[in-house]
């Protein structure tokens, strides 16, 4: 009997002293072994350094967002926001050697077809010359950029071809009204257009998305920024006898045509790239620039 009372305490020792080394090791183990989600709070020595730490990170990955966002601004405005004015431009020069007045319906056409042709070629040619130059970009698709130059190019021709109407109907109130209400013509003449297209070319070409609303507020975004540019066009007029701007950048017969195309892709494209510079601090994937990938590969 006292054998068995024995062995019984001992088993029963036996079993409290596991109990309390599970227990005591227990206490000790991380958080994630039992089940939990643990944080300790930093010792107040270390809060500012990884505050500041934190910071610092965040800035320079908003910094490198910017940087990423206005280079590609720049290939866009090189690659055919200059092409367009450029081109709105050429072809205005044209009408007028046909005798055109710029109030007629074949003056608003043709310098929208310059308009057009000014973004399908420059973005051709600067897509056929990135692949032609740069191993990384030797797989790209050439007749999907060429799907997106129509989609680019045919929302351009709208804008163009309204731009002249609407510097007809305000000029009369000078040209403040009449930067403001071609920047705005030309903004929603871009935009309709560009949604109109989305919906009829999508069906054939693949490299074209469909409408949707993700896509709505970056063509919304786009069409403003061609509108700025289509309003900064306004600088180039002399006829405005309160344009600061004529002295500069006007464009009239004497000064030649390669300097009036020149100061048309000019002004369009600083009127572009400072509306890109007003967005370039969205947070990311919020900007419409973020959808389109870089001209030249690499960093």
């Amino acid at each position: 009997g006292n054998r068995a009372c024995t062995a019984t305490m001992r088993g029963a020792l036996s079993m409290l002293a596991i109990a309390m080394a599970a227990h005591s090791c227990a206490a000790f183990a991380p958080a994630p072994a039992l089940g939990l989600v643990r944080r300790l709070p930093a010792p107040s020595a270390l809060r500012a350094p990884l505050a500041k730490l934190h910071m610092k990170l965040y800035t320079r990955s908003k910094d490198n967002l910017i940087r990423d966002r206005l280079k590609k601004s720049l290939e866009f405005a090189g690659s055919k926001v200059f092409p367009a004015g450029a081109g709105w431009q050429a072809a205005s020069v044209f009408a007028g050697d046909l005798g055109l007045a710029s109030t007629s319906l074949a003056f608003c056409l043709l310098v929208g077809i310059g308009n057009l042709l000014g973004v399908f070629i420059g973005h051709s040619f600067s897509t056929f010359w990135v692949k032609t130059f740069y191993k990384e970009a030797a797989t790209n698709n050439l007749n999907n950029e060429m799907q997106v130059a129509t989609l680019l190019g045919g929302a351009a021709f709208f804008s163009g071809a309204i731009h002249q109407p609407a510097l007809n109907a305000m000029h009369g109130y000078g040209f403040g009204a009449s930067f403001l209400g071609v920047g705005v013509a030309c903004s929603f003449a871009f935009f309709f257009a560009l949604r109109a297209l989305r919906a009829l070319l999508s069906w054939r070409m693949l490299a074209i998305v469909r409408s949707d609303y993700r896509n709505l507020k970056a063509d919304a975004q786009q069409a403003i920024a061609f509108g700025v540019a289509a309003a900064f066009f306004v600088l180039t007029d002399v006829s405005f006898a309160t344009n600061v701007f004529a002295t500069l950048v006007g464009i009239t017969p004497t000064i030649g045509s390669n300097l009036g195309l020149y100061l048309a892709g000019m002004t369009t494209s600083v009127g572009f790239m400072l509306a890109q510079i007003v967005t370039a601090g969205l947070p990311e994937s919020r900007a419409w620039i973020d959808a389109y990938p870089k001209l030249t590969p690499g960093k």
